[in-house]
């Protein structure tokens, strides 16, 4: 796979990583081996803005993140979810399709 930025295009997921501060020292022992960081037992709606800025600020150009927290709920609601995620800095974000309309 070709380097993006000089980076692989590997996201460290940090599934089942219950402790920020745990998480923060791998990714920094990692920082060069990476392109960013898979959360999401780490984030709820209380602190994702700090969590992900805090990933963002780890390098010069920041860590990606990849926010995977599997939204389904309501378009209306799952709008509003992706909007607060990507103004904290996420990424990237999934979400169900399968929610109906409207």
């Amino acid at each position: 796979m070709e380097p993006i930025l000089g980076l692989p295009r590997i996201f460290l997921a940090l599934d089942n990583v219950e402790e920020i501060g745990a998480a923060l020292t791998l990714v920094d022992s990692l920082r060069t081996k990476i392109f960013g960081v898979k959360l999401n037992d780490l984030i709820d709606d209380q602190n994702a803005s700090d969590i992900i800025g805090t990933f963002r600020r780890m390098s010069t150009n920041g860590v990606p993140v990849f926010a995977d927290l599997k939204i389904y709920d309501t378009p209306a609601t799952i709008h509003n979810r992706v909007r607060k995620l990507a103004s904290a800095g996420a990424s990237f974000i999934t979400v169900s399709g399968d929610s109906g309309p409207e």
